[in-house]
């Protein structure tokens, strides 16, 4: 019995998916941010799960943005001084980096 086949998403999916242009994921395969597969036929394919984990950041990512920006008129360490404050043992990326 064979696995069942990994679900994959074509370049023009991915654009879809992701907001933008096809020029952009190919650009960002090139660079080799996307993770791709080749099919049979040659191919690019995407792997779905991997895409749909790159597109939930992005939507976590614009949400905190416009927190930030409705929330701190746009005052990024404003907004960090309150996650300190309400998430213990919360640091900012580049202090965790630091040490």
């Amino acid at each position: 019995m064979q696995a069942p086949a990994e679900r994959v998403y074509t370049l023009a999916d991915v654009a879809r998916i992701l907001g933008v242009p096809t020029e952009t994921v190919s650009f960002w395969t090139k660079q080799g941010v996307l993770p791709y597969i080749t099919s049979p036929g040659g191919q690019r394919r995407y792997i779905a799960d991997e895409i749909d984990r790159i597109h939930k950041q992005g939507v976590a990512v614009r949400a905190l943005r416009a927190v930030v920006r409705d929330y701190f008129d746009g005052d990024v360490q404003a907004a960090m001084a309150v996650l300190a404050r309400e998430l213990p043992g919360w640091r900012p990326a580049d202090a965790a980096r630091s040490t």
